[in-house]
């Protein structure tokens, strides 16, 4: 990354592969510096990444810094309205904030977006639409999340084997 030349979309590549290689060895600060590093590399791209953003967003969350987690999760969202994953993360919060209401909308806004992947669609469906339209006694929609959650079951859940159906 010191060697001279390098355009910035490779700088914002390695800055983000550093902190998650950083992160997953529990070297906080070095992995901060990084996503901060690649943060400001991204914010002046043309064409801004998401998904590296979103690592940061990860993260910060997983460090437990919600308020820097939700600045770049809404930076995502002015540069890339349409990012699920941003918005899921956005759902996520308004569900711990007590919120159901914005966390429902927050929720279809993900599942209506792009990038979502089925732990996320599971995620929206499952964690806040059928929890948070429970909380709100609104049992009809609930029910239907069930539904929705029960006919796409969860692959990496291993499904207790039905004696009747041969394996």
């Amino acid at each position: 990354m010191a060697l001279p030349g390098l355009n910035d979309l490779a700088l914002l590549q390695m800055h983000t592969l550093l902190g998650m290689c950083q992160s997953r060895l529990e070297e906080a600060e070095g992995a901060r510096s990084a996503f901060q590093r690649a943060n400001e590399i991204n914010a002046r791209q043309t064409a801004y990444d998401p998904i590296a953003a979103f690592q940061y967003v990860q993260f910060l969350t997983r460090y437990g810094d919600d308020s820097a987690a939700q600045e770049i999760v809404d930076q995502i969202l002015k540069r890339v309205p349409r990012f699920g994953p941003a918005h899921l993360e956005k759902a996520k919060h308004y569900d711990r904030s007590g919120n159901p209401e914005r966390a429902i909308a927050e929720a279809k806004l993900a599942l209506s977006s792009e990038g979502n992947d089925m732990n996320s669609e599971r995620t929206a469906h499952s964690l806040l639409l059928a929890r948070c339209y429970s909380l709100l006694g609104n049992a009809e929609e609930a029910a239907k999340e069930q539904q929705w959650i029960e006919a796409h079951p969860n692959p990496e859940t291993p499904r207790k084997p039905n004696p009747g159906i041969p394996q």
